[in-house]
C-alpha cells in the first residue's frame, strides 16, 4: 500500500475527519459526491479501514468534469479510469455510482447517511437544490460538509438554508454542519 498522507485529502475537511470517524457508528454511510481523481476517497476509505468500524462509502460523479476550467490537475482520457486507478487498493469498500450528483440522492433512504461531502458544482443553482435533498438523507447525529466554501455561490447555496452559526467553517475554505436535520432552515 502507499503511504497514507493527510495533503492526499481535500483541505476542506481535514480539520474534520477525526471527529468525523470517531463519532461514526458502526455500519455508517459515508457519501462523497464530487470525487475527481480519487485522492480524497482514497485517504478517506484508507481512515475508515484503520479505524476497524464497518462502513459503507459511496461515490457520486458524472466523471465529466464539466464544472473544472483551466486545471491543469485534470488528467487526459477517460476520468473515471482514473479515478479506478488511484482508488485502486481500496476499491473493494467504494460503492462508484456514475451519474448527476442530485439524481443521485434518490438512491439513498431518508434517515440513512452519516457523512456527506458536496464537492461538484459549485453553481448557486446546483447547491441551493442539493443541500436540501441531502437532508432528509441524513441520520441523526450526522455531518453535512463540503468544499470551495471560499466561493460566493456555494456560502450563498449553503446560508439559503442554514444560519450562519450552524455553519463550521473549515481552513477557509471547507464547512460543515453537524445534525442538519435540527438545523436546516425550513
Amino acid at each position: 500500500m502507499r503511504t497514507l498522507d493527510i495533503s492526499q485529502v481535500c483541505h476542506s475537511i481535514r480539520g474534520c475527519i477525526d471527529e468525523v470517524l470517531y463519532n461514526a457508528p458502526e455500519d455508517a454511510i459515508f457519501v462523497e459526491s464530487g470525487c475527481y481523481l480519487g485522492t480524497t476517497t482514497y485517504y478517506f476509505v484508507r481512515r475508515l479501514l484503520m479505524s476497524g468500524k464497518k462502513f459503507q462509502y459511496y461515490c457520486i460523479d458524472n466523471w465529466k468534469l464539466d464544472n473544472i476550467v483551466g486545471d491543469s490537475m485534470v488528467p487526459e482520457g477517460d476520468n473515471l479510469e482514473f479515478f479506478k486507478n488511484t482508488i485502486e487498493e481500496v476499491s473493494d469498500h467504494v460503492n462508484i455510482i456514475c451519474s448527476d450528483s442530485i439524481e443521485a440522492i434518490k438512491e439513498f433512504d431518508d434517515d440513512s447517511v452519516y457523512f456527506a461531502f458536496l464537492d461538484d458544482s459549485h453553481q448557486y443553482e446546483h447547491v441551493t437544490k442539493q443541500v436540501p435533498a441531502w437532508v432528509p438523507k441524513m441520520k441523526d447525529h450526522s455531518y453535512l460538509a463540503g468544499d470551495d466554501f471560499y466561493s460566493p455561490l456555494v456560502q450563498r447555496g449553503v446560508f439559503d438554508h442554514f444560519d450562519d452559526l450552524d455553519v463550521v467553517r473549515i481552513d477557509g475554505c471547507g464547512f460543515y454542519v453537524k445534525n442538519p436535520k435540527e438545523k436546516i432552515n425550513e
